[in-house]
């Protein structure tokens, strides 16, 4: 069967036809419970995110990599950039809490290939991961007719939505980052970080950065689920000293050149 059928529905893929899905996320039991519903499917086959360090021979020429935002502090566009780099036919699925209708113009600019949210894991995530496979995209249902909309927005080059460097940003504010860390972070000036912020401020119709925090602070992330307990995290976004996996991934991280 053809592989330049983009139009292949998930459900028609040969048992044959291996998919490579690549788990990467800060929270280790988070991690564990995708890698577990990946690999109850037989058509797919569950990556860690080290063994992206291996040998070249070994590494898969097509990738679905599970972006999990939550608690990530390396900013999306260096994770896309760098990973699009090593790995030219990968494929990006971001998980979120929640997908903020103004962000959804950032992650298309950013070439994100789908939009999971957290209530749609169980049911959806072996779908999104195959379709995206095939050389589809997928969206949560809640944020499918935002996308359209986004689409749209894209194609005339309306700037009402946030644009992927300002995604950035708002990912590292919601990560407790000052502007000077978020500058040093990004490798631009601090009065860059204030200038995007104003931008943010005026995109979102509000007028300080508590408000922009307020969008996700009271959110119950899917950590908290799996694992039943409170997790707090210092201003630098630094971890507990029990955060199982948080180290690693970090080494992990610098290896493959991202800091």
């Amino acid at each position: 069967m053809s592989s330049s059928a983009p139009s292949l529905a998930p459900s028609l893929l040969p048992v044959t036809f291996s998919i490579h899905a690549c788990i990467i996320g800060y929270n280790c039991l988070v991690n564990l419970y995708l890698a577990e519903r990946v690999r109850k499917d037989p058509d797919l086959r569950c990556m860690n995110f080290q063994d992206l360090l291996g040998p070249p021979s070994e590494i898969p020429a097509s990738i679905v990599f599970v972006l999990d935002l939550t608690e990530m502090t390396v900013p999306l566009t260096k994770i896309v950039q760098n990973l699009g780099k090593r790995f030219p036919g990968g494929k990006f699925l971001v998980m979120i809490k929640t997908v903020p209708v103004d962000e959804i113009y950032g992650f298309l600019e950013l070439g994100i290939d789908g939009l999971l949210e957290y209530e749609d894991v169980e049911s959806h995530l072996v779908t999104a991961i195959k379709q995206i496979s095939a050389g589809g995209t997928w969206y949560s249902p809640n944020v499918e007719m935002h996308v359209l909309r986004a689409v749209k927005q894209f194609a005339r080059r309306n700037n009402g939505g946030l644009t992927f460097r300002e995604l950035d940003i708002v990912q590292l504010v919601r990560q407790r980052l000052s502007n000077k860390e978020i500058a040093r972070v990004l490798g631009v000036e601090e009065s860059t970080v204030k200038f995007h912020l104003g931008n943010i401020f005026s995109k979102l119709n509000i007028g300080a950065r508590d408000e922009l925090l307020g969008r996700s602070a009271k959110d119950q992330d899917i950590s908290r689920f799996l694992s039943g307990e409170r997790r707090d995290f210092g201003a630098d976004g630094s971890a507990p000293k029990n955060d199982c996996g948080r180290v690693g991934i970090r080494k992990t991280w610098a290896a493959m050149g991202f800091r």
